[in-house]
């Protein structure tokens, strides 16, 4: 429908590629990844013909009968309306965002509104399942400290569907950095969560050295990043910055989406961040499966990981994970850093 809607396969024989696509509908190269993945798609359903790099029309792509569809979609996933509603939002505006007419956000913020963003990562069934186990691990990080201040740093921490989760697990005298690259959301989050005293708010881009940005290195016992790090260009680089700023022995969670679901190409795939890998790791999309990350935790230092739920569980049928990896107990020196903020309030109280 958006390929009609743009002016492209409406004869037989036309033949296109994702940088002829681009060129001739005035398409952002960001979504090269995309375009590519939408034509194999349609090539695969046999409503085109691959021929090397491009892509060519036998006939006029057809005419798409979405009501009955929809209607029979609308029955099944009565019990998530506000996951179809998204979804149907995103197939509507597919064209528009893709030539820049529409801001991929407000697939996400229809109007200004919360709500589908507070749904997916916070309140659908699948979002609180993930966000218990995650809660879990932060409760056992903090029943090791045996009574001493659990020091937590969150990475894209956005709407903060996890941080809901875990703020209310930490005790009193904890520490919680609610960190995002831009001001958009911390504001909004300072309002949330204003009942944890202990929350602090900050700009942080992984991407780049947390030194540089103030963060004083290894002084966090759990980094927690939530559907975050895969929007980094280059993994490798992400992995040695938020391994930078754990203390030795210290837990980095992740809350990861695992596989590559089609219904991802006309949604979540059309936002900016989706788009960004540049790494060996990432080949057409930017999602890891567990095995993959805990290969990727390997080569970049981490002593020890887990993917929950394990191999085997009936979980696994959501295609999510919540990863776990330990920092090296040694060689990031015996102790960890003194952080900024301690130093600040011992400067306080003398």
């Amino acid at each position: 429908a958006a390929f009609r809607e743009l002016g492209v396969f409406g004869t037989a024989g036309e033949k296109q590629t994702a940088e002829s696509l681009m060129a001739q509908c005035n398409i952002a190269d960001t979504y090269r990844h995309l375009l590519g993945r939408w034509l194999e798609k349609l090539a695969a359903e046999g409503l085109l013909t691959q021929d090397g790099e491009s892509f060519v029309s036998a006939k006029p792509l057809p005419e798409t009968g979405l009501d009955s569809i929809l209607n029979e979609a609308r029955a099944t996933l009565a019990d998530v309306p506000t996951l179809l509603n998204y979804v149907e939002g995103c197939g509507s505006r597919l064209a528009a965002v893709l030539t820049g007419k529409e801001s991929p956000l407000e697939t996400l913020f229809p109007g200004g509104e919360y709500t589908v963003v507070e749904y997916i990562y916070r309140d659908w069934a699948v979002a609180r399942y993930f966000n218990s186990i995650a809660r879990s691990v932060i409760e056992a990080a903090q029943n090791a400290k045996s009574g001493k201040a659990l020091r937590v740093i969150e990475i894209g921490a956005g709407t903060g569907g996890t941080s809901s989760a875990l703020l209310p697990a930490l005790s009193p005298d904890s520490v919680y950095y609610y960190t995002d690259v831009s001001d958009f959301f911390l504001a909004r989050a300072g309002q949330n969560f204003k009942d944890y005293a202990f929350a602090r708010y900050s700009l942080l881009n992984i991407e780049q050295d947390p030194q540089a940005q103030g963060y004083t290195l290894h002084s966090f016992d759990v980094v927690v990043a939530a559907n975050a790090l895969h929007a980094t260009r280059n993994l490798h680089q992400t992995l040695q910055n938020a391994k930078s700023l754990l203390a030795p022995g210290g837990l980095l969670v992740l809350y990861e989406t695992t596989d590559h679901q089609s219904w991802f190409d006309i949604t979540t795939g059309l936002i900016e961040g989706w788009q960004l890998f540049e790494d060996d790791l990432r080949t057409d999309n930017p999602l890891l499966s567990a095995e993959q990350w805990l290969a990727a935790f390997k080569a970049n230092g981490f002593d020890e990981a887990i993917a929950l739920p394990e191999p085997g569980s009936a979980a696994d049928v959501l295609r999510q994970h919540i990863l776990v990896a330990r920092a090296p107990l040694t060689g990031q020196g015996a102790e960890s850093a003194e952080p900024e903020w301690e130093r600040t309030r011992t400067s306080q109280v003398a």
